[in-house]
């Protein structure tokens, strides 16, 4: 009777559990990719779908219709409170990004402790009036 040495089951274990991790790890930070990407690209279409034409919109309806249009949007992420600053001719929007994850080393590799803060900005569509106040404000009418 011959004996095997079992040295290449040992080692496919070995390297079969590692490669598991690696390919999990893999599909968990495109999934977080993917929410980043998210934020950005449709906080940004949000507001400029809100504003469009100069439609006159609240700091508080900007920030709760972001919250709803984005939750329902991101995979394993979530957002904070969203601060929505509305400015004369532009609008801005600080958005945290918070993991939902237990983990605490990978949160911090990925969003810091306090979460990833994204900013957006996008410009009101109502030149004419910005345009006409100026004018007013300067004494011209």
């Amino acid at each position: 009777m011959k004996w095997k040495k079992a040295s290449f089951t040992v080692e496919a274990a070995f390297i079969f559990s590692i490669a598991i991790w690696v390919l999990f790890s893999i599909c968990y930070l495109s999934m977080y990719v993917h929410d980043r990407t998210a934020v950005y690209s449709l906080g940004q279409h949000y507001l400029e779908m809100a504003l469009e034409n100069g439609a006159e919109v609240e700091e508080r309806e900007l920030r709760e219709g972001l919250e709803e249009y984005l939750s329902e949007k991101l995979l394993i992420s979530h957002t904070g409170k969203i601060r929505v600053k509305e400015g004369l001719v532009s609008v801005e929007a600080e958005i945290p990004l918070l993991l939902a994850i237990r983990f605490p080393f990978v949160k911090e590799i990925l969003t810091g402790q306090e979460g990833k803060r994204i900013y957006l900005s996008h410009e009101k569509l109502n030149a004419p009036y910005i345009v006409w106040d100026s004018e007013v404000i300067k004494g011209r009418k």
